[in-house]
This record gives structure tokens, C-alpha cells and sequence, in this order.
């Protein structure tokens, strides 16, 4: 009983920040926290906050349906607040985002945590632009305090790797919070990782190396072999990778990684297979497998592994429009998004590319670009601007000589290879480049030829401006947008022609004639 008597005065003063700051209980041993929350609850029935950490103890402990009804018997009305915030969080944990969004909604309108879980809502549904602009509104307001809530703590403790696409800010954010946090240290692990994603290797090393903690042995030494691979010392990866526990599925495909670099194909493709047999379907793998057997100058099995990525592709994931652009299609940018990287899409068809230019099918070589998910050129990954540089290299090698004024070096090209010159090179570029090349012999008939060109494109301009007043006036934004486009698509081929024809009259000295042209 003294126990007792000495836990009804000391407990409820150390806990009452609990209360105010939203917080876990801080007992590691949730289980034995749920006992003794349970036993105090019942002791001291008017301290009804006890039911409040009990309550909490048996979320931390995945305990949800018993929370729920130790909850349900919380009436308390200064006690609301708390009620409503743990239910959020027990939804949020059992995937029923909707109710989650419908309690976090009432929060308090001046309550920091709404935005932050909001965020971790909006996160969870694939929001990632909305959610983080709701972290950075969070932040701002809270400064760095990452436990205030339940919600977020999911997103902290699950051992993978920072999601914010911004790995820079995130390794100041991760640096922060190691130090404001230093009895957290997964915080660290994320430091590290962040940097290593931002290719901070060193960095990344140096932070490694301050990790001490037992348990979090196995996230260093995997951290390290990827900092090693990366670094490009295989030995002292492979060694690194032989300490992962024997059972961790990890061990094969991480060795598989390496015998691909060292060259040795079997091997890589025999690991990549078990890692398979045992994972399970993971598009990077079926990737992998493809990769090898490409490398294995084994085009049709590689090709097989590669149509089934596409295929699951575009079953699983049909916003990210995979085939739609070759068809023709006008879409948006999906972006480089988490979703798109999971799929393994963009690596497989860039390896459908190599396959197919490597057999000189080379329009099936450019169908497997189109192909692709649509993203701005800015988004692009440098193997994919590679290969399309390799499909426009005819046209651009023509542009280039004409640049320097090789006008018959570009000729000759394209007399000897009439065979390619309709197949890569539009309309508007085959009369550019005659335009061009005329310039040497007539330069009259050149300007003619651009003063053609030049007209069809300031006509469809004039269509295109009258087509975007008239859909902003409907206030149809996404079709104003599109036009706006096309607008910006056309000008890009007006603008070329325009200067070539300007120049004719420069390079003669006739600059009362150039402003006309320009006017």
C-alpha cells in the first residue's frame, strides 16, 4: 500500500506534461505500461487522466480495439481533446483514414498538431506535395518538436528511409533532430541515410560512425555496404555484406548486386533468382533478372522480363498513363514520383530501348521511350535523355552542321540517307533544314521557303491566342491550359524560322530590313 500511496502523489505531477503535450507515455515496456495504467486507473478512479495513459499505452502496444473501448470510457470534458487526438491516431494506425481525417478535423482550429497530421494524412493518400507543404506549415509554427502527436510517429520508427524527395533539406532536418533528440537515435540512421541518398558519402560515413546502439547494428552495417558500393569499393562492400544476418533476404540480392559488377552475369542472375523465389514478385528484381540476361546478349528473355514489368504496370497503375503518349495522347507530367520509381517502369523501358536499338529495330526502339510515363523534360533521368539523344542524333547532327554553316556536309547526309529522312525527321524539320541548306545557292528561294513556314506558323498562332481568350472566358482551366501549351509549342517553331529568315538580311547589312521582319 505504500506503493500506492507514494505513486497517488508523485505520479500524476511527472505525468501531467503527458497531458499537455501530446505525447507517448515515455515507459519502453508498453505491455507492462498497460498494466500498470490499468491497475492505476482502477486505484484512483478520480485521476481519470490514468485512463488516458492506459488508453495510450495499449495503442503503443498495437493493442487497438482494447484503446478504443478504454476511450470510450472517458467522459471528462477537459479530457476531450486528448480522447479525440488518441482515436485519430488508433484510426490512422488501423487504415481508416477517413474517420482519421473526420476526428483530426476537430481539433481545436488553433491546435499546431492539426496541420502535422493533416500532413500524415494527406501523405498516407499519396499527397505528397500537400502533405509536404503542411509539414514545412508545421514546422514553421512548431519549430522541430517530431513527437508532439501520435500520428507522425509511424512515419518516424518504421526504419526506412526519410521520404522527403528533398534529400538536402532533409539532412539538415535529420541533423537537427539527432541533436535536439540524441536519446532517439533512429534519428541518426536517418541523418546518415539522407545524406548517403543527397551522395554525401563521406558525410554519411562520418554519421554512421557515431552509432552506437546495439539494436541498430544491422541499419549500419547495411547503410555502409551501400556506401561502399556506391564508392565503388566492391571488396570492402562484399565484406560488409556477408555480416547481414544468414536468414536476411537482402544478403542474396545485395550479392547479386555486386557479382553483376564484378561481371560475373550467372552468378548475378542465379542470386537474383533465389532473392525472387524467396521476395516474392518486386519489380526491381524482375528488373534485375531482365539486366543480366540483357547482358547475356539474351534478348528474348530479357525482353520477357522487361513486358512483364510494363504489363503490371499498366494494370496496377493506369494513371501513370504507360503507352498513352506513343498513342497519340496529350497528358500531363506524372512527375517523379515514389509510385513510379516502385514500378520499375522507367528502367525497364530504357532496357527495352538498348534491346531494340541494339537489333536496329529502331521504331520499336523509339516506341519504347513514348511508351514511358509522361514526365517534363526537366524530370527526366540521364539515361532516358541519353537514348533519346541516340533517336535524335540525324536530325541533330543535320541541325549542327547547319549551324556552322556545313550546308553541304548537311546535304550530303541527307542524300545519302533518304531512307532516315522521313522516318526521324518531322515535316517542320525536313523544310527547316531545305530552307537551310538553300541558303548557300539561293538565298532568295531559302527565304521564300522560311516565309512559308513562317506564315502556316504565325496563322496558327493567331488561331491559338483566339482559342485561349475564348476557353478563359468559359473559365475551363484545363483546357485553357492546354492550349496555353500549344500555344507555347507553336512559338517554339515560329521563333527558329523568324531569326533564319532575319539573318538572310543581316548578313547583307540590310537592317532596315531585319527590324521590318521583326516587327
Amino acid at each position: 500500500m505504500s506503493a500506492s500511496c507514494k505513486a497517488s502523489v508523485i505520479l500524476p505531477c511527472e505525468r501531467t506534461n503527458l497531458l499537455t503535450n501530446g505525447s507517448e507515455p515515455f515507459l519502453k515496456d508498453f505491455i507492462n505500461a498497460v498494466d500498470a495504467y490499468s491497475q492505476l486507473s482502477q486505484l484512483f478512479p478520480n485521476f481519470p487522466e490514468y485512463k488516458v495513459y492506459h488508453a495510450q499505452s495499449l495503442y503503443n502496444a498495437f493493442m487497438l480495439p482494447e484503446a478504443l473501448q478504454v476511450v470510450s470510457t472517458i467522459e471528462e470534458e477537459h479530457l476531450l481533446g486528448d480522447v479525440i487526438k488518441l482515436e485519430s491516431a488508433i484510426k490512422y494506425r488501423e487504415e481508416d483514414m477517413n474517420n482519421a481525417r473526420i476526428l483530426v478535423d476537430q481539433y481545436p482550429p488553433d491546435d499546431p498538431d492539426t496541420e502535422m497530421n493533416l500532413a500524415c494524412l494527406d501523405y498516407k493518400d499519396g499527397d505528397y506535395d500537400k502533405a509536404l507543404e503542411r509539414f514545412n506549415n508545421a514546422s514553421s509554427v512548431m519549430g522541430y518538436q517530431p513527437a508532439r502527436s501520435l500520428l507522425p510517429l509511424d512515419l518516424l520508427t518504421n526504419g526506412s528511409e526519410p521520404f522527403l524527395k528533398d534529400f538536402i533539406n532533409a539532412v539538415d532536418a535529420y541533423s537537427q533532430l539527432s541533436q535536439l533528440f540524441p536519446n532517439f537515435p533512429e534519428y541518426k540512421v536517418y541523418h546518415a541515410q539522407s545524406l548517403y541518398n543527397a551522395f554525401m558519402l563521406p558525410e554519411a560515413l562520418q554519421v554512421v560512425s557515431t552509432i552506437e546502439e546495439e539494436h541498430l547494428l544491422g541499419d549500419v552495417i547495411k547503410l555502409e555496404s551501400a556506401i561502399k558500393y556506391r564508392e565503388e569499393d566492391m571488396n570492402n562492400a562484399r565484406i560488409l555484406v556477408d555480416q547481414y544476418p544468414p536468414d536476411d533476404p537482402d544478403t542474396e540480392m545485395n550479392l547479386a548486386c555486386l557479382d553483376y559488377k564484378d561481371g560475373d552475369y550467372d552468378k548475378a542472375l542465379q542470386r537474383f533468382n533465389n532473392a525472387s523465389s524467396v521476395m516474392g514478385y518486386q519489380p526491381e528484381l524482375a528488373y534485375a533478372i531482365a539486366l543480366c540476361h540483357y547482358r547475356k546478349k539474351e534478348y528474348t528473355q530479357a525482353v520477357k522480363f522487361i513486358t512483364d514489368i510494363v504489363d503490371r504496370g499498366i494494370k496496377d497503375h493506369p494513371e501513370l498513363g504507360v503507352g498513352m503518349v506513343t498513342e497519340g495522347m496529350d497528358l500531363r507530367s506524372v512527375g517523379n514520383t515514389t509510385k513510379l520509381h516502385e514500378t520499375s517502369l522507367v528502367e525497364a523501358l530504357n532496357l527495352k530501348f538498348a534491346v531494340e536499338y541494339k537489333l536496329k529495330n529502331f521504331t520499336a526502339a523509339q516506341e519504347a521511350l513514348t511508351d514511358m510515363p509522361p514526365r517534363s523534360e526537366e524530370e527526366l533521368d540521364p539515361v532516358t535523355l541519353h537514348n533519346q539523344a541516340l533517336i535524335e542524333t540525324f536530325a541533330n547532327l543535320l541541325l549542327l552542321y547547319c549551324k556552322y554553316e556545313y550546308y553541304d556536309l548537311a546535304a550530303d547526309v541527307l542524300a545519302e540517307n533518304t531512307h532516315l529522312t522521313f522516318k526521324y525527321l518531322t515535316q517542320y524539320q525536313y523544310d527547316y533544314l531545305d530552307a537551310l541548306i538553300n541558303l548557300q545557292t539561293s538565298p532568295d528561294e531559302a527565304y521564300a521557303k522560311f516565309d512559308s513556314m513562317a506564315n502556316e506558323q504565325m496563322n496558327e498562332l493567331r488561331s491559338l491566342t483566339k482559342r485561349v481568350q475564348e476557353i478563359r472566358q468559359s473559365n475551363d482551366e484545363t483546357t485553357a491550359r492546354k492550349a496555353v501549351e500549344a500555344f507555347d509549342e507553336t512559338l517554339e517553331l515560329y521563333l527558329p524560322v523568324l531569326m533564319s529568315q532575319a539573318k538572310i538580311y543581316w548578313d547583307k547589312g540590310d537592317y532596315a530590313r531585319v527590324e521590318r521582319i521583326f516587327r
